[in-house]
């Protein structure tokens, strides 16, 4: 699940949707290189099965991969989303990727320049 979108005159955008890190996102991450990136990053899992969608080790790859910004989502807003803001904050700070990232608080704007 994901969606890349690209106007003309702006940065192109990943929304990488509920999901794991798949062979197709690692794909649309290394061959479409979107200038920002949304990464769903609750780490959510369900009782039973697989994770729904990625977890850490998954989300710094993720980052490690994205060619430009990623603006991390979904943390602290579902019941079954365990990561949260500061244990992704502390991670991507360990693996020297925090100044790649933008981790928004409740009611955070966030505006590109041009």
């Amino acid at each position: 699940v994901g969606y890349q979108i690209e106007l003309p005159a702006e940065p192109s955008l990943y929304i990488s949707g509920d999901t794991v890190l798949t062979p197709t996102v690692r794909q649309v991450l290394t061959e479409h290189q979107p200038d920002i990136a949304v990464l769903a990053a609750g780490s959510a899992s369900l009782d039973l099965g697989k994770p729904i969608l990625m977890p850490l080790d998954e989300m710094l790859a993720f980052v490690q991969l994205a060619p430009g910004k990623v603006i991390a989502t979904h943390m602290e807003a579902l019941n079954h989303c365990p990561v949260t803001r500061a244990q992704f904050r502390g991670a991507m700070i360990e693996a020297a990727l925090i100044e790649k990232v933008f981790i928004p608080d409740d009611g955070n704007v966030l505006t590109l320049d041009k």
